[in-house]
């Protein structure tokens, strides 16, 4: 490729094998003096309404490289087409250095005209070995603006794009929206802001019917760093959890949000995102992986979420590999938890693309090396008996008067109503999504009646938005994803261990939830445990878990049981385990601490009895 004589020191550096840009203003060379000659008239500073056009051959010094001297033909013939489009627009070629042309229109409808007719002519070309792909910028000059910033802007345009791209600025767009000519459209990309420009410049790429119109991010720095899902809702509380992964999210390449479904594990890490994208400088990407169980597909979902076409001769793996590593990137990885062997691939992408993070939900931890599990616990409620101004500052409480006026705009709950709504978000144990659905009840029912028809917990909490997937339309569905998850054993011990009240110890589970299917215990619980189905309780004596009431209710209980669980659940096999732990206990410590085992161990037993006389769902 040729190369201008310089007349002063420039330096520019473009990321992608083509050469960083046309031979004008630093892109690869300083912009030559115009001259005249028998083909390149004089033109002086852009008069009114100037479009300046520049091209540029993708990738032109590995053709050289492959074609050989082949390649000086080809260039030739890509010269040609090129010149015949511009002034068949009424276009004049300024300069062409090496591959590289600059030329002046007197409308923006013109140049757009030529470029979309040279994008045409060159893809009907027969190109020995890889086809010929030229980059276009145009923009149109401000009347009486100075020449060389716009130029300059009109260079860096077209150095952002890619090969058999045009982009076109705001103010060509502005000129050109209403003249488009047939088979020609524009589609607007959003703000970037190019090498040495001081405003962001809002980008348009100009799409040509039966030509390529995907095409990878472009070569410059999106303004909007996160690409993230807008929040259709109001977000409340969670200070202290955004604040302590804004920190983690500085010192650990792959954090993963866990805990029970409905939580707010994704909205969580979406505002964690937003929070922390301008510090990657090629920003935030979210993907949703909800929908699939297929490992292999999560590369595809990725490269869509980030906007990278296909290429036939590399794998999408490769594709996504291939942009991720010189690039500094935070990828969001939502709903990892269905997928198997799923932390494999997500160690494969930090290992190839080491300026790479990850923000992950799961409700079980990954399990990958370096990996930061971060637990999403469900809203702190308010005691019963709390005083107004406590249960006013409840985020939970909050969170059910909002979603409660999306369905009644008039909606203000009384003095009397704010304990109901409490006691609401109690009994839903906090869940985020589980007060979404119940407030949506406000629409028909007092919080009364939503509170008194909690005693079919899972029935009542249903109604979501049809917009949203489907497991976030009823807790009965939330909590049934979960269950579906487990195997075989999993299941057995979540249905047993369902039937306590207030906890449990690891002897009192081993004493009613080992056995067959499960086998010992301990192994199973701490399973339950990562998929955020069972949680310790932080007491200082000794050690006790229990699950979310929710959770643990009857119906999903007892969904789905073995003849073995319902002998187990029957009024009196359940009991005669705890009644033998029972009987050991008093050996083991002073008469106040078996009145305190014994009387636990008690209470446990009657919901046991208790749940088999309700009818089975």
């Amino acid at each position: 490729m040729a190369t201008p004589t310089p007349s002063r020191s420039t330096s520019s550096t473009i990321s992608g094998d083509a050469e960083p840009g046309p031979a004008f203003f630093g892109v690869r060379g300083p912009f030559p003096p115009r001259r005249q000659s028998s083909t390149t008239p004089e033109i002086d500073v852009p008069g009114p309404s100037t479009t300046l056009l520049f091209t540029d051959i993708e990738g032109s010094t590995r053709l050289a490289t492959t074609l050989g001297k082949r390649f000086q033909g080809q260039l030739a013939e890509h010269h040609q087409v090129l010149r015949v489009a511009i002034e068949a627009n009424q276009g004049t070629v300024d300069s062409i250095e090496g591959d590289s042309f600059f030329a002046r229109f007197p409308s923006a409808a013109s140049a757009v005209a030529a470029a979309a007719a040279g994008q045409r002519a060159l893809s009907a070309v027969t190109w020995a070995g890889d086809p010929i792909r030229v980059r276009m910028g145009v923009h149109t000059a401000a009347p009486e603006s100075d020449e060389y910033p716009e130029i300059a802007r009109a260079a860096r345009i077209m150095a952002a794009a890619h090969g058999g791209q045009v982009l076109l600025s705001d103010t060509t767009r502005a000129q050109v929206a209403d003249l488009l000519p047939r088979g020609v459209r524009l589609h607007a990309l959003g703000a970037y802001r190019l090498k040495d420009i001081a405003e962001p410049e809002r980008l348009h790429q100009l799409e040509l019917s039966g030509l390529p119109s995907a095409f990878p991010p472009l070569r410059a720095l999106d303004v909007r760093r996160a690409h993230l899902p807008p929040e259709a809702t109001a977000f409340f509380g969670r200070s202290e959890e955004l604040a302590a992964l804004d920190d983690l999210l500085g010192r650990r390449r792959l954090v993963t949000l866990t805990g029970p479904g409905g939580s707010g594990k994704t909205r969580l890490a979406i505002r964690t995102a937003a929070q922390v994208a301008d510090r990657f400088a090629d920003g935030a990407f979210f993907v949703s992986l909800a929908a699939t169980t297929d490992r292999a597909k999560m590369t595809a979902s990725i490269a869509s979420a980030i906007g990278l076409p296909e290429d036939r001769n590399s794998s999408i793996a490769q594709v996504v590999l291939d942009w991720l590593e010189e690039r500094e990137v935070l990828l969001l990885l939502d709903n990892l938890e269905q997928i198997k062997g799923v932390g494999d691939d997500v160690e494969g992408l930090l290992s190839a693309a080491p300026r790479l993070r990850v923000l992950s939900t799961s409700r079980a931890p990954l399990h990958v090396a370096g990996e930061q599990e971060f637990m999403v616990p469900p809203f702190q409620v308010p005691p019963a008996g709390a005083d107004a101004p406590t249960l006013l500052a409840s985020d939970a409480i909050a969170l059910f008067v909002d979603r409660a006026r999306l369905v009644r705009a008039q909606f203000a709950p009384s003095s009397d109503d704010l304990p109901v709504v409490a006691e609401i978000a109690r009994r839903l144990d906090g869940l985020p999504l589980a007060i979404e659905l119940a407030a949506a009840q406000a629409r028909l029912l007092p919080v009364s009646a939503i509170r008194d028809r909690l005693v079919h917990r899972l029935d009542t909490v249903a109604g979501g938005p049809t917009t949203a997937p489907e497991r976030q339309q009823s807790l009965r569905v939330a909590i049934g994803w979960s269950h579906d998850l487990l195997d075989g054993p999993e299941r057995a011990v979540f249905r047993r261990l369902a039937t306590f009240v207030g906890g449990w110890t690891y002897e009192a589970a081993e004493a009613v939830a080992s056995g067959p299917p499960s086998g010992p215990v301990e192994a199973t619980l701490e399973r339950l445990t990562e998929q955020s189905l069972v949680q310790a309780l932080s007491i200082s004596t000794e050690p006790r878990l229990d699950m979310l009431a929710t959770n643990s209710s009857t119906r999903v209980a007892r969904r789905r049981r073995s003849p073995l669980d319902t002998a187990r659940s029957s009024a009196a096999l359940p009991s005669k385990p705890v009644l033998t732990w029972i009987a050991r206990t008093p050996e083991r410590g002073s008469i106040a601490s078996r009145q305190i085992l014994t009387t636990s161990a008690l209470r446990s037993i009657e919901p046991m009895r208790a749940a088999t006389s309700r009818p089975r769902s």
